[in-house]
């Protein structure tokens, strides 16, 4: 099977790069789809697959073909990111797929080296931020994590499920800030998390998980019950207060998949520190 990316290569170099010579731009395969991801199969070449290219341009250009998205440098940074992060507060806006639209797929050309010194900058999140997210990620692990068994005791088989879901999900992103690895949307979570790993389908197998992450035993008993927790000692020595990056709290598709509604919550980041 040919892949999207190697397509819409032939695609910028036959149709739309004679068009732009001798114009300053960038191009490249990036943005949205499966195949920016490398994750294209058959069923993904039905739509938005193949000839299709990002331009990024201060100048003016000729009429170029369907299939190409046209964007000055600051119009496809707002639109993909919502900003260019400096402040801790922009990298907690941004989301995996977000930056994953900008640092995956391929860069066929880029005459001023803006995108690429955009996207050597999103490879990961400064120290500092990391080091906040992680605590978070823990504290919020630890707060559902003694419920699963404890509604599973109680008989709710259906409430334990949806609990244990919540704090896998947690556990796999926390294994994504350990790994330097940008989670993308949900269709490719798991898949980029790894069909290779034991499943987080009970208390065991996420305590297992989470001793793993830790490097030692950090799952202890919750207070004289049956369930687990994650140790306050452990916790203890992370920072203890956030709420992590808005990915980690909202699951509304029309927050995450539009950056200018993410930006909105700034206010809102701000009086959580306050």
């Amino acid at each position: 099977m040919v892949r999207g990316i190697d397509a819409s290569k032939a695609f910028y170099e036959r149709d739309v790069a004679p068009l732009l010579d001798g114009i300053p731009h960038a191009a490249g395969r990036i943005g949205r789809g499966s195949d920016v991801l490398g994750l294209d199969d058959e069923m993904s070449q039905d739509h938005d697959w193949g000839d299709r290219v990002t331009v990024v341009t201060e100048h003016e250009v000729p009429p170029l073909p369907d299939g190409v998205e046209l964007y000055t440098f600051q119009r496809f940074v707002s639109s993909h990111l919502g900003c260019d992060p400096e402040d801790e507060i922009d990298w907690l806006l941004l989301t995996g797929q977000s930056v994953l639209e900008v640092i995956a797929g391929t860069v066929f050309r880029d005459d001023l080296g803006g995108l690429t010194k955009l996207r050597t900058k999103l490879q990961w999140y400064p120290p500092e931020v990391e080091r906040y997210l992680i605590a978070a990620s823990w504290r919020r692990i630890d707060q559902e994590l003694p419920l699963i068994g404890r509604t599973l005791g109680r008989g709710d088989v259906q409430g334990s499920a949806i609990i244990t879901a919540r704090v896998a999900k947690a556990v796999m992103h926390l294994t994504f800030l350990y790994e330097h690895q940008w989670p993308p949307y949900p269709k490719w979570f798991g898949t980029a998390y790894g069909t290779h790993r034991a499943p987080l389908d009970s208390e065991a197998a996420i305590c297992a998980a989470l001793d793993q992450l830790a490097g030692k035993p950090v799952c202890v008993p919750f207070h004289d019950r049956p369930f687990r927790t994650v140790d306050p000692l452990f916790l203890a020595t992370m920072p203890s207060d956030g709420i992590g990056s808005v990915e980690m709290w909202c699951d509304n598709v029309d927050v995450l998949a539009q950056p200018w509604r993410r930006m909105a919550l700034r206010p809102a980041y701000e009086g959580f520190r306050a």
